[in-house]
């Protein structure tokens, strides 16, 4: 706008230009996703395990297939992988629970692998829903370089939709969605693995 259109208009500023310009676009009417309770247009798949995996390797984590007598020998191969340091667990199908002990969360920094277990994993985005019900810091989550979660196959929806819908009644003092290891793109638009997080994400998908 030139300082002469500024004249013009008097009192009306550059930002209520633009503000009227929005509010005289038309949109086309758009229904309601909800129509008599029941979710319409939501993403659904034949084969929610599938996708999940598709959806779990594309943002930087691993998927290991396994019975439950396998799950230790999986847990125990990630650790030997990640070499010697101190390891922590709760929830583990199999495993004693050996979560942190010490009262000051700040022992959850020296963690080299941690694991737990998700309540349910979403197929669209591969989030998993996991609570601090057992954990007793649940900074481990965050501060350990090495994150395992492990998830029944049958605990796999489609969509966020479903996850809240199955997660209404639960009544956890925290939670959080985890998809892949933590990542950063902030910087000139470059995909970081590992920024600020957990710098590996494996994942225990128990059949049967």
């Amino acid at each position: 706008m030139t300082r002469m259109e500024v004249a013009v208009v008097g009192r009306t500023t550059s930002r209520d230009l633009i503000l009227n310009k929005i509010r005289a676009v038309e949109l086309p009417d758009v229904s309601h996703p909800l129509v008599d309770g029941v979710l319409t247009g939501a993403i659904e798949y034949a084969d929610t395990v599938g996708t999940f995996v598709g959806s779990a390797e594309s943002v930087g984590a691993r998927v290991h297939f396994c019975d439950t007598d396998s799950v230790v020998d999986i847990w125990h191969d990630i650790c030997e992988e990640f070499g010697s340091g101190k390891t922590a667990n709760v929830g583990i199908r199999g495993l004693n629970d050996d979560d942190l002990t010490d009262d000051s969360p700040h022992s959850a920094s020296e963690l080299v692998v941690y694991g737990t277990s998700g309540i349910l994993g979403v197929a669209e985005n591969a989030a998993i829903w996991v609570s601090d019900r057992a954990i007793n810091h649940r900074v481990s989550l965050c501060l350990t370089q090495h994150l395992v979660l492990q998830i029944d196959a049958k605990s796999i929806v489609n969509n966020m939709h479903d996850a809240y819908a199955k997660l209404q009644d639960v009544r956890d003092d925290y939670g959080v969605f985890i998809s892949g290891p933590s990542k950063t793109a902030d910087i000139e638009q470059s995909l970081v693995i590992g920024a600020h997080g957990a710098r590996t994400l494996d994942i225990i998908v128990v059949e049967g």
